[in-house]
């Protein structure tokens, strides 16, 4: 028996009883909305108060559950953001292309977005300008893909051949070349070409025949002159400790470039002297030609490697003497001899239509010039390739001046002014410093 009481009530339960307190809270169970007293047998208020600590650890128990349910729920939303974040930037990231064929890697996709990557999240110089320069190039090199071609005509065995005939002095080396060629073929793998070095007195044609092959090959050329090389950096890039660093022409050929074997014409390297701090530039040719690291070559200015293995290293000397025996023994040697009338003539023929070719790009106009003739052939072929050049230009300019499609003996005439034939150049060449008896001054003192 029991009945309900205020619970401000003061009077006393009766013995074996006590009083009770129901209380009731909100929807929440935070606030509580109201309270009743009960006046309860001992054993029914205990049992009660029971099931009261037992459903508020209930409670609390749920409330804890809802809590740890929220921070997990949170903590996988932001894990999955991040997921998308990371989805999102490595989706944004420029991905390699699928390879072509008859193409080789000309460098390393990951290495190069990595560091890519480095110089977007720490600059390497406090140059804002040259950090965004390397980012802008690396960018353009991802935009490319790895893939080069390695650029062969299908014909090169008959443009070889019409090049030997062209060029007949150069024989050997065409030989040399079109087996190289012709090895790889059978092999099924893209040609590692050899370095080659060309000796011989100047004016024999060395410079003319790199620039021919390079065209037959259907590749681009780039020449390297070096005798008046200060430092060997202009292939491979200034060192990052310049503020002018640039990038090398390795990388403008391969790297930026759509050819994996481009010539490089390495030009007078006998004439290239120590500079004033006792470097040799031509240290820097040393790791290009050696077949073991010439496949990881770093360019100094944007720190990323290319593969040269399959750049076409041509070399250009009159006196093998001169050249260091470590970068000489890099070399596969040919000694290039004077041609003869008939190698001089058609040397000239060839000049001049390629050196019309230049000036004249486009073919039909190009056809529109008559061939010279058997007398201004002779008149060039006594000349050096460079002066046969020059003359050749001077030649179109002025027919080009008179609106005439062929040139007179007398822009020839013109152009050939005060130029040296051939024998007179090389004999001035060769003369030896000192006075000559012919040349005698005899001095005359009068007195005053």
């Amino acid at each position: 028996m029991s009945r309900a009481k205020s619970p401000n009530s003061s009077s006393e339960p009766p013995p074996g009883y006590c009083d009770h307190i129901r209380r009731t809270l909100d929807a929440d169970g935070s606030v509580e909305v109201g309270a009743v007293c009960f006046i309860l047998p001992l054993s029914v208020a205990d049992a009660l108060s029971e099931d009261l600590k037992r459903q508020w650890q209930d409670y609390e128990d749920a409330k804890l559950a809802r809590l740890d349910s929220a921070r997990e729920e949170r903590e996988r939303a932001k894990a999955e953001e991040v997921e998308r974040d990371e989805k999102a930037a490595e989706d944004a990231r420029p991905k390699p292309p699928v390879r072509p064929r008859g193409t080789v890697a000309a460098f390393e996709w990951e290495a190069a977005r990595t560091r890519l990557d480095q110089l977007r999240a720490t600059p390497s110089s406090p140059d804002k300008g040259q950090n965004k320069r390397d980012i802008q190039l690396i960018e353009a090199l991802l935009k490319r893909g790895p893939w080069r071609r390695v650029a062969l005509p299908r014909n090169w065995r008959p443009r070889l051949q019409a090049l030997a005939v062209e060029l007949p002095h150069f024989a050997e080396v065409l030989t040399f070349v079109a087996q190289r060629l012709a090895l790889a073929k059978l092999a099924g793998a893209p040609l590692v070409p050899p370095p080659i070095l060309l000796a011989g007195d100047p004016g024999v044609g060395k410079t003319h025949f790199t620039h021919r092959l390079a065209e037959v090959l259907g590749t681009p050329v780039h020449r390297e002159t070096f005798d008046n090389a200060e430092t060997g950096t202009s292939l491979r890039g200034s060192s990052r400790h310049w503020s002018n660093t640039q990038h090398g022409a390795l990388f403008r050929l391969i790297g930026l470039g759509e050819h994996a074997n481009p010539v490089v014409l390495l030009d007078e390297i006998d004439k290239c002297r120590p500079n004033g701090y006792g470097r040799n530039p031509l240290d820097a040719l040393l790791t290009l030609l050696e077949p073991v690291s010439n496949t990881r070559v770093k360019d100094e200015s944007v720190e990323v490697e290319l593969d040269c293995s399959y750049v076409w290293y041509v070399a250009t000397a009159n006196d093998l003497r001169l050249i260091p025996a470590p970068l000489r023994s890099r070399f596969v040697e040919f000694t290039i001899d004077e041609p003869d009338i008939d190698g001089r003539l058609l040397l000239a023929n060839a000049i001049f239509a390629s050196t019309l070719a230049r000036l004249v790009p486009r073919r039909a106009q190009r056809e529109r010039f008559r061939p010279l003739t058997n007398l201004q052939v002779c008149r060039l072929a006594w000349h050096t390739p460079r002066q046969i050049r020059m003359a050749v230009e001077r030649a179109c300019g002025a027919a080009a001046l008179a609106k005439r499609w062929h040139i007179e003996d007398e822009d020839l005439e013109l152009a050939l002014t005060n130029v040296p034939r051939k024998a007179e150049f090389a004999a001035a060449a060769t003369k030896r410093p000192g006075r000559d008896p012919d040349d005698a001054v005899s001095i005359v003192v009068l007195p005053v």
